[in-house]
């Protein structure tokens, strides 16, 4: 990865030394090469510890999501405590925990079990695309998620911007979006429960622009929650044999 990874940095080295209207693109082309690198490195010379390497990008996820809690306790230091910012603050713990549940309740573990029935270049290829590739969107919706709470909260009653807004169901829909592309890598489909929730989240942005930012939290909590429902109960025998892999990984 040197060879890559030296030239993006050098290229943001160069970028301190030359005029303002050309360092934003220096800027890009190191991010571009810093992202679409890995594309161009041989994938015979790695190695891959499936359980190591799921639960170090699990920790980066729980990283996040610890950003999450922190804006929403932000968010209710910026205002007065009242009965309206004590239920946007559930309504963006609710929020935080969904995405705790779509990843860790079934996804890391289900994931970890592909990597290691699968061999050679194509598991490496496997872990690039969806650790790489289709991780770091979940990372940026968490992110983008938190921004908005910590908006919504500090300010329940009153409309949200056109970027807090976006980024609340914006948020959601990308985190969930990156899902159906790590299905749609593995399987080629993309039939799932949650299609719908992402294509729900994105009409909830329109919505968000014009009612108060409490009926905006609780309507992003409202469709996390039919989505968990739903895959409850249509995908319970699934989680039932992912929970005894959980169990059976972590008994001594």
């Amino acid at each position: 990865m040197a060879r890559s990874a030296l030239v993006g940095a050098s290229l943001i080295l160069v970028a301190g030394f030359v005029s303002d209207d050309l360092r934003p693109w220096l800027w890009l082309i190191a991010l571009v090469i810093g992202l679409f690198g890995p594309l161009l490195i041989d994938l015979g010379a790695w190695r891959l510890q499936p359980a190591h390497f799921v639960e170090r990008h699990g920790l980066v996820i729980i990283i996040a999501l610890g950003e999450s809690l922190i804006a929403v306790g932000v968010g209710a230091r910026a205002t007065s405590v009242s009965a309206a910012v004590i239920v946007a603050s559930l309504l963006g713990l609710a929020i935080a925990t969904s995405f705790w549940i779509a990843y860790f309740d079934f996804f890391a573990v289900r994931f970890q079990r592909l990597l290691t029935e699968t061999r050679g270049v194509a598991q490496i290829a496997l872990a690039r695309d969806a650790y790489t590739y289709l991780h770091l969107p979940m990372v940026a919706g968490i992110v983008l998620t938190a921004v908005a709470m910590r908006k919504a909260v500090a300010h329940v009653g009153a409309d949200l911007h056109t970027i807090p807004a976006l980024a609340l169901c914006g948020g959601s829909a990308l985190y969930v979006g990156s899902y159906l592309g790590i299905r749609w890598r593995v399987s080629r489909t993309l039939r799932s429960g949650r299609l719908v929730a992402t294509l729900v989240f994105v009409a909830l942005f329109p919505v968000a622009l014009v009612t108060p930012a409490i009926v905006a939290l609780a309507l992003v909590a409202a469709t996390w929650v039919a989505l968990h429902a739903y895959e409850f109960i249509w995908w319970r025998e699934a989680r039932s044999e992912t929970r005894g892999l959980r169990d059976a990984a972590s008994s001594p």
